[in-house]
């Protein structure tokens, strides 16, 4: 059964994750319209350039699914970072979560899709993401990258 919390948002138990969740979710979309190789995404058309900014949280929130998508991996398999609070090194370790694309053959794009995260963010934090190489010369072409949110009532 649902509530209204104090700030006016409608929660209820999420049993799988184990604490109350917003009934909305809010989606981060994160992409770039190039090929990447150790190269920021954009949020809303501004590349996060130096890991400074990103989406800002602004109330306790738990990530709850993350969809991505690209037109084509060349070269070598790549990676990208979804990652809070400009950590660094940029690597696997200090990231959230890591979205392993493979390459791919020409014209045949990757397609990432998880449903079952549980990620707490607090209020402040901020989101970001990075494509980097895994080895060699791997391209991530065009990435779309989709992060759902929860707001949390603590």
């Amino acid at each position: 059964m649902g509530y209204e919390g104090a700030d006016g948002i409608y929660y209820r138990y999420d049993e799988t994750r184990g604490k109350n969740l917003s009934l909305t979710r809010q989606q981060y979309i994160m992409n770039r319209a190039a090929d990447l190789s150790d190269s920021w995404l954009m949020a809303i058309g501004q590349p996060m350039s130096g890991g400074e900014t990103g989406f800002v949280i602004p109330r306790p929130a738990t990530i709850t699914a993350i969809t991505a998508k690209s037109q084509q991996v060349d070269g070598d398999d790549s990676e990208i970072y979804i990652r809070k609070n400009d950590i660094t090194p940029i690597n696997a370790d200090n990231s959230l979560l890591t979205l392993q694309f493979n390459q791919t053959a020409a014209n045949s794009g990757e397609t990432i899709i998880s449903g079952s995260l549980n990620i707490d963010m607090e209020e402040g934090d901020f989101l970001q993401a990075i494509a980097q190489q895994v080895v060699g010369s791997g391209v991530i072409q065009y990435p779309i990258i989709t992060v759902e949110g929860a707001w949390r009532d603590e």
